[in-house]
């Protein structure tokens, strides 16, 4: 991804400094976490150079939301330019009033690399 277009999809994250904001993936079997804004930042930065894109979620299976209407989870289906196809979980805090993404887990064995839990 460009510098801007990263800046503009980081405007859609979490901004904290701790591992609570993470970027997990698997791909030929290699499991890979980004944590903290910064590097998620980083992951995004790089998936552009490396291979074109970054994944795109087809579909939304599921949507939980807790009762407090602070946390989201969404599950569902992604693909990655056909080659890397699976499942993930997306993790939403509210910020401020404003949805923002803590966390995504992609991968056909979505949980295994970074534990999201869906919202109670």
């Amino acid at each position: 991804m460009k510098a801007n277009k990263v800046d503009n999809a980081m405007k859609h994250w979490l901004k904290l400094g701790n591992s609570e904001v993470f970027v997990a993936h698997e791909f030929l079997g290699a499991q890979t976490v980004a944590e903290k804004w910064s590097g998620v930042k980083r992951f995004w930065s790089g998936t552009k150079p490396a291979f074109g894109c970054a994944p795109i979620p087809t579909t939304v299976l599921e949507i939980g939301i807790d009762t407090r209407a602070k946390n989201a989870t969404f599950h569902g289906d992604f693909d990655w330019l056909g080659v890397l196809t699976g499942k993930y979980i997306a993790a939403f805090k509210k910020d401020k009033g404003v949805w923002k993404i803590r966390a995504l887990d992609l991968g056909k064995n979505t949980g295994r690399i970074k534990q999201i839990k869906p919202p109670q």
